[in-house]
């Protein structure tokens, strides 16, 4: 394989993000996986999230540029969630 093999591209995989966050605070990830019914000792890529902390700060005024230029459709196609506050 051109970059490595499977297993060695999912152990590098949080190195990325770690270093990202360390760099730019406020930043956020999130990696997701489980282990194969088969083998349980195998862990399988769900999924990976990344978001850079610029991002989150500018995504409540994107948002509510959006809302002012077209509120309709920005009500129907993106709802607002509210946090879910967990006690």
């Amino acid at each position: 394989m051109r970059w490595g093999t499977y297993e060695a591209s999912y152990h590098n995989l949080p190195r990325v993000p770690h270093t990202l966050c360390r760099r730019n605070p406020g930043s956020y990830f999130e990696i997701k996986h489980y282990n194969l019914p088969e083998d349980p000792t195998k862990r399988v890529l769900r999924r990976a999230f990344f978001a850079l902390a610029a991002c989150i700060n500018a995504f409540p005024i994107a948002a509510r540029i959006c809302r002012r230029h077209n509120p309709e459709r920005i009500a129907t196609e993106l709802p607002v969630r509210h946090p879910v506050h967990k006690e």
